[in-house]
């Protein structure tokens, strides 16, 4: 981290309050990332590529027709992918003086900042609330509110509930959210229908660590 990003974060902090370390040292250590666009391995036209949807590792995007929401399909079945995304500091910033808050629960006091965009927003059409953290926070992690289902996790990362109206929206500490994410390669919303991410992911997931 180079002395203008030093002080950027020791500016963003002293304007919004203390981030919790882990959320500190993440953005000493990395920054700013954005997981969201295409994939060459992803086919954009399900009609024309004609699928075998009886293949494990076929993947298409495409588009919902109730809503047009651009979605993608594994097998037989329709997700959103739910891209990492962490915004930079300066959005971080932009967040807490727009006053953002989570969608659920929706009583919670105290002020938030937008750590990233929720999996419809990623996916290119109008969303819900962004996925928000509780600032000023002195302890070592934070809460991440506003999750998918597929963040309710069980020790083998296994999603526990799978259907929105029992699941509903959830919230992980921070670390455990990276930790997730890095198992699937950056695009957790594959959970959503499976197990283990699949083969062409595993460049991306063999030689994480864990813990």
């Amino acid at each position: 981290m180079g002395y203008l990003e030093r002080y950027q974060l020791q500016r963003v902090e002293a304007e919004i309050g203390v981030l919790p370390l882990a959320l500190h040292v993440y953005y000493q250590r990395v920054g700013a990332v954005d997981f969201t666009g295409s994939h060459p391995q992803f086919s954009m036209d399900a009609d024309l590529d004609q699928p075998d949807w009886n293949d494990p590792e076929v993947i298409v995007q495409l588009e919902t027709p109730d809503f047009q929401e651009p979605m993608w399909r594994w097998g037989r079945k329709e997700f959103y992918s739910d891209a990492l995304v962490i915004d930079s500091l300066e959005e971080l910033r932009a967040s807490y003086e727009y006053g953002v808050k989570p969608d659920e629960p929706l009583d919670l006091p105290g002020r938030f900042v937008s750590l990233a965009p929720d999996f419809v927003f990623k996916a290119g059409c109008s969303g819900g609330g962004p996925y928000c953290l509780e600032v000023p926070n002195t302890a070592i992690d934070g809460l991440v509110f506003g999750l998918g289902p597929w963040y309710q996790q069980d020790a083998q990362g296994r999603v526990l509930l799978r259907d929105w109206p029992d699941a509903g929206f959830t919230a992980i500490d921070f670390v455990e959210y990276l930790r997730i994410n890095m198992r699937w390669g950056g695009f957790p919303g594959l959970a959503e229908h499976a197990d283990q991410p699949p083969a062409f992911l595993a460049a991306l997931t063999h030689d994480r660590a864990e813990g």
